[in-house]
């Protein structure tokens, strides 16, 4: 093999090396934008369901609104299903982050670090879905409980006032 063939598929394998880099960069990049927008809304959400209830929520009565209960469940809904909309995001890019790492340990001939049929908890990405099906489960559990509140299944709740100093 003469040196010029040599230094070709030295350019070529380098090439593949950058690419295959530049796109786990762009995976990785892409999957810790997605989980700090997904803790964003998470607050802004928990923010409007405090305030509304704190401004709008408090009936005449002292006990918590069904109406304002009942429409603040619209948003908590929307929230479980972002939070499973980014539980199937994440199994998307750990599929992209596998497979590209598989692309660079063969151009490079290394064996891959750990074994790749390891239990879902010892992967990040496997922690982060299971983090986030907790939270779409207990957001859709607390959008049952509240439209349950707003259509009289379960008693008016009282309300203490909040002592201002």
């Amino acid at each position: 093999m003469s040196e010029s063939d040599k230094n070709g598929e030295q350019d070529l394998l380098r090439l593949q090396v950058e690419y295959w880099t530049k796109r786990l960069d762009h995976t990785l990049t892409h999957t810790a934008t997605s989980s700090q927008l997904m803790y964003v809304v998470d607050g802004a959400v928990l923010a409007l369901l405090y305030f509304s209830t704190q401004t709008f929520g408090i009936s005449p009565d002292g006990t918590l609104s069904r109406l304002v209960i009942g429409v603040l469940a619209l948003p908590t809904f929307l929230l479980a299903i972002l939070s499973e909309l980014h539980v199937r995001f994440l199994l998307s890019q750990g599929s992209w982050y596998s497979e590209i790492d598989k692309k660079l340990l063969g151009l490079l001939h290394q064996l891959p670090a750990r074994e790749s049929n390891r239990p879902w908890h010892s992967s990040t990405h496997g922690v982060y879905r299971a983090v986030h099906r907790l939270i779409a489960g207990f957001l859709l559990v607390a959008t049952l409980l509240m439209l349950f509140y707003a259509i009289g299944c379960i008693p008016a709740l009282a309300v203490r006032p909040v002592k201002t100093p």
